[in-house]
């Protein structure tokens, strides 16, 4: 089935971002100067709570505020918008775990069909594509508009693809397959996020009680650093000034982006343990709690 479709390009490309020199580890900000201090972030507490069903895994569109919640066990995409106010509407989709949503475009990923679901922020259904390989755990892209598309598979296999609408493997611009990448052994959750902003894909590695982040640089696949984490990690968010946020446990741990701690919130116990977590436009925390059935809203 074609399908129109915006493209989704590879962390190096220079139309979404300030580019390093190639291999160079810097890390940057939106803006220093208009970058909040940390601590803003761990005074924060719940301000709404929403129930949904077995959300793993949530997003937001940065064009326009709406929130996208994936509903695994009960095969549903749901939107809201950013204030969590308005339920704005729910698709089908078998089995659905990692979203991507961008400039009006939601692409969803279905391990049970490996295929990604593609629908306009309406909730219009504009096609599904295969990718061809093992299914994928997480997906992650960015959006800018043409009529192909790109993505990141993350997978339990310890690789990274990258593939096309066709599901075709598709090279670095210098060569070389995001597939050839081993990070090395995964026993249980991991999860992928872009961080745009400092040129990097951060994934989420766990190995038995030893949890850690890894940043892969944009444009050699070169491992650049890799940090420990304190807590099991099910979901992981870069906020725009690249301060990454890693949901997992009772609470949401913030980490700088020079990969130093800088704290855990609320400043008490989540009701639960915590899957996935974004940040909306007007800076409310959404964090989702497969396992109580609920979303919160921190701030």
């Amino acid at each position: 089935m074609k399908i129109a479709i915006p493209v989704v390009f590879l962390l190096g490309c220079a139309v979404l971002m300030t580019v390093a020199e190639e291999g160079e580890d810097v890390a940057v900000s939106r803006s220093k100067d208009s970058a909040p201090d940390s601590d803003h972030y761990c005074s924060f507490k719940i301000i709404k709570t929403l129930d949904e069903l077995r959300v793993y895994t949530l997003n937001v569109d940065r064009s326009d505020g709406n929130v996208y919640l994936a509903s695994f066990e009960y095969d549903k995409l749901i939107s809201y918008d950013g204030s969590g106010t308005n339920r704005r509407w729910e698709a089908d989709v078998p089995r659905p775990r990692g979203v991507i949503a961008s400039n009006g475009y939601i692409y969803v990923n279905s391990i049970s069909d490996r295929k990604i679901f593609v629908f306009s922020s309406q909730g219009t259904n504009l096609g599904s594509f295969d990718y061809g390989i093992t299914a994928c755990q997480d997906i992650d892209g960015v959006v800018t508009g043409s009529d192909t598309i790109a993505l990141y598979c993350i997978n339990r296999d310890d690789r990274i693809y990258s593939f096309d609408a066709k599901g075709k493997d598709i090279s670095l611009p210098n060569g070389g397959i995001w597939g050839k990448l081993n990070l090395g052994s995964q026993h249980g959750g991991i999860a992928a996020i872009q961080d745009p902003l400092n040129q990097r894909l951060l994934v989420t590695k766990t190995n038995y009680n030893a949890y850690e982040v890894i940043k892969v640089n944009a444009h050699d696949r070169s491992i650049v650093s890799r940090f420990s984490l304190n807590a099991y990690p099910e979901g992981i968010f870069v906020d725009e000034y690249g301060y990454p946020l890693i949901a997992g446990e009772k609470k949401i741990q913030l980490y700088g982006p020079g990969d130093d701690f800088r704290c855990e919130f609320p400043t008490y116990d989540l009701p639960h343990y915590s899957s996935d977590v974004v940040v909306g436009t007007d800076g409310v925390i959404w964090v989702a709690s497969w396992y109580a059935n609920k979303i919160w809203l921190l701030h």
